[in-house]
């Protein structure tokens, strides 16, 4: 899961919010909505990996 979320990673995402949370954890930089979109499909039982930026099941 961790490789497939890689994928969707924003390194200026990832930089600001580096400097707004204080975390002893790695912060990944990805955006919430891709993030509530993949947890969306994982809920609905679906056996492939949703492909969050295309709505296309790979």
């Amino acid at each position: 899961m961790r490789e497939y979320l890689a994928t969707y990673i924003d390194k200026d995402y990832k930089a600001f919010h580096k400097k707004l949370v204080f975390t002893k954890y790695e912060i990944l930089g990805i955006h919430s909505k891709l993030l509530k979109d993949y947890v969306k499909n994982l809920q609905k039982g679906h056996k492939a990996v949703f492909d969050i930026k295309s709505n296309n099941t790979i």
